[in-house]
């Protein structure tokens, strides 16, 4: 992608897609606009990216602005006016003292663990 391909600058709005993690839900997100603070080449130097996106309602995020672009249409579609917004969820463990676990070998066990 080529710096004439950029479509949006600082300040405008852009799409930002719901994104959900089983294990860490404290970084889930709900999707919706976004203002954008900054756009361009990316900060770290191994990305899989050509131009970065971050948007003011989500500070330490980042994305990649072609998958966003594809995204425009669909999305503005389902989150019309909705600003996105960080949507936590408190990150409990998996496994629990007390609950029945069972690994590779096939015999289960007690989960007795309480620094979970």
């Amino acid at each position: 992608m080529n710096k004439k391909d950029i479509k949006h600058k600082v300040g405008d709005d852009i799409y930002i897609p719901t994104s959900l993690h089983l294990s860490r839900g404290s970084d889930d997100i709900a999707g919706g606009l976004g203002k954008i603070t900054r756009i361009g080449k990316p900060k770290e130097k191994y990305t899989y990216c050509d131009i970065e996106v971050e948007v003011l309602e989500l500070p330490g995020h980042s994305y990649n602005y072609e998958e966003l672009l594809e995204g425009q249409t669909r999305w503005k579609k389902e989150y019309r006016k909705q600003r996105c917004r960080p949507d936590p969820d408190i990150d409990t463990p998996w496994i629990e003292p007390g609950d029945t676990v069972c690994h590779g070998s096939g015999k289960p066990y007690i989960a007795n663990y309480t620094e979970w």
